[in-house]
């Protein structure tokens, strides 16, 4: 499965590529928000999810999850940054989810394994978030 990571900070990059490359997935990475759309576009949303950073240069994540949304086609989208109040903001520009940083490696697996089985059970995806605060939708 190939995945979107859109996040800014290289040492990031290589973190998230690494552990998805451990867990078998084959990774895209868009190092602001204007390449996240693009990739998103030229690969015809065909991702099994996007784990999206939200403080990105020339567009950021909520804006990029906002577009993408417009553009139709449907995979999951992991809204992901230090700053908890961020978190209704991703779900109203259309994420499904949130993860706050830092977060365990384990968080990070059963978010990815929930969402992709509400992808297979449906076209329509739950919402919800992990941190200290969840949320659930």
């Amino acid at each position: 499965m190939n995945i979107l990571i859109a996040e800014d900070d290289q040492i990031t990059q290589l973190f998230y590529q690494e552990i998805m490359q451990d867990w078998g997935y084959d990774c895209d990475i868009a190092s602001n928000g204007l390449k996240a759309v693009a990739l998103s576009q030229q690969n015809k949303g065909q991702y099994g999810f996007c784990i999206m950073d939200m403080n990105m240069p020339y567009m950021n994540g909520l804006e990029a999850a906002k577009v993408i949304r417009k553009m139709g086609g449907f995979f999951p989208i992991i809204g992901c940054s230090s700053d908890d109040s961020l978190k209704e903001k991703c779900f109203k520009a259309g994420m499904d989810a949130f993860i706050e940083k830092p977060f365990h490696f384990d968080q990070l697996n059963n978010l990815v394994h929930q969402l992709n089985a509400d992808k297979v059970g449906s076209t329509v995806s739950q919402s919800f978030c992990i941190s200290d605060k969840c949320i659930e939708y």
